[in-house]
């Protein structure tokens, strides 16, 4: 195998999310999001103190019962082919209760794949730290494409009262193909800049 992965950073272009660095906002709402389940200067805020990269990111307030969620169309797709999503998130402190559901959405329902799987994955914020760490999922699309796409941040299980959630850095990206019938992969960036003696290993399974 001999292929090339282009580190995808979530200000970059080959992002298929707008503002997924969660750089610019208007009056506590992200540019290029809706926020569907919330109130922006309430539970939905622009954080400047806390981000992984950057001078900001997107903070979510529990309140204990509201499942706050925020969307966005998505264009460009391209049928039964592998995207990866990933962000970083971590919690001001570790809530007693509290669920993340990222997905798509065709107005209806969540998408399923080819395969009949669908296009979603929690996040247990109980299980987060006050340290950011990465959260990621593999999402492809049925052909033909719906007429509308929409990615979903959710709470599913509402966070608990006080308790704050910062996400940034989201990327959603096609992966490479690392030969022919082989698995699938997607690089993102980190914090810190790569370095050209940087090496990598990759663990598959069945």
């Amino acid at each position: 195998s001999n292929a090339t992965l282009s580190a995808t950073a979530a200000d970059g272009s080959a992002s298929k999310v707008t503002n997924g660095s969660f750089e610019a906002f208007v009056a506590n709402v992200p540019t290029g999001w809706t926020i569907s389940v919330g109130t922006a200067g309430t539970t939905v805020k622009q954080s400047t103190g806390t981000k992984f990269t950057g001078a900001s990111s997107l903070e979510i307030d529990g309140n204990g019962s509201e499942l706050t969620a925020l969307t966005q169309t998505i264009t460009g797709l391209k049928a039964n082919t592998p995207y990866a999503i990933a962000f970083a998130t971590k919690m001001g402190v570790v809530p007693a209760a509290g669920v993340l559901t990222v997905d798509l959405y065709d107005g209806a329902s969540v998408i399923n794949s080819e395969a009949g799987v669908a296009n979603s994955f929690t996040v247990d914020l109980t299980a987060l730290s006050t340290s950011f760490q990465w959260k990621s999922g593999i999402f492809q699309i049925l052909e033909p494409i719906p007429a509308t796409v929409t990615l979903r941040l959710r709470l599913t299980t509402a966070l608990t009262n006080t308790r704050i959630l910062y996400i940034d850095n989201l990327v959603l990206v096609p992966m490479t193909e690392l030969y022919a019938h082989g698995p699938w992969s997607a690089a993102v960036s980190g914090s810190t800049a790569f370095s050209t003696d940087d090496t990598f290993t990759i663990n598959t399974s069945n």
